[in-house]
């Protein structure tokens, strides 16, 4: 029977046990021989593997060629350009009738239309230049224009609508007049429009 096979597997190990254990208790006698059953334990395990994991180290790129550094200037945002313009005396517009006298700045009286109607000096220091064909002139354009002493009038200024002249005062100064309109007004007299501007700034002498 199976289970006699098992049973008698059990006892003769048993046994084995037992005479072992009472071989090795006993008192060894001088030149006796102990006999110590041993047993063989085979290892059936395979031997440990190590397993290597090599990861490859990624390929080398260059970097991209850039393009070479180009130094920028800087901007110099420069001032603000301010035209300098010399102070003004006094300007106007003025309608005069014949026979009116006119200051382009104060003191001495400086002119008088005269019936044609027309500019006339009064006193020696009045000049005049021009035609000029624009408005306003520039101061240096009056101030060094070439005044002639024969030049003191402006006459017939209905020919010289809308054209301009350069002028001097009694005191020294310089300016400029623009012809705007001549007319006959409602009782029966000539008129002359201008405007007139005079700069605060002195010529050395005249003419």
């Amino acid at each position: 029977m199976p289970w006699s096979r098992w049973w008698r597997r059990w006892i003769a190990l048993i046994v084995f046990l037992l005479l072992g254990t009472v071989c090795v208790s006993q008192s060894a006698r001088p030149s006796a021989t102990v006999v110590v059953p041993s047993a063989t334990a085979t290892d059936t395990a395979p031997p440990p593997t190590s397993t290597w994991t090599w990861t490859p180290s990624p390929i080398w790129t260059p970097s991209p060629t850039l393009p070479p550094t180009v130094t920028l200037t800087p901007t110099v945002t420069m001032p603000p350009t301010y035209a300098y313009a010399p102070p003004i005396f006094k300007q106007g517009q003025v309608d005069l009738t014949a026979g009116t006298n006119f200051n382009f700045d104060d003191g001495q009286m400086d002119v008088e239309v005269t019936p044609g109607p027309g500019v006339m000096h009064v006193g020696v220091r009045v000049f005049f230049y021009g035609p000029l064909y624009f408005w306003p002139p520039n101061i240096a354009d009056c101030y060094n224009a070439p005044y002639d002493s024969k030049r003191n009038a402006v006459a017939d200024a209905g020919r010289w609508v809308g054209l301009s002249f350069c002028y001097t005062t009694n005191e020294g100064r310089v300016g400029a007049l623009h012809i705007e309109r001549v007319y006959t007004g409602a009782d029966g007299r000539p008129h002359l429009v201008f405007t007139y501007l005079t700069w605060a700034a002195k010529r050395p002498s005249n003419p």
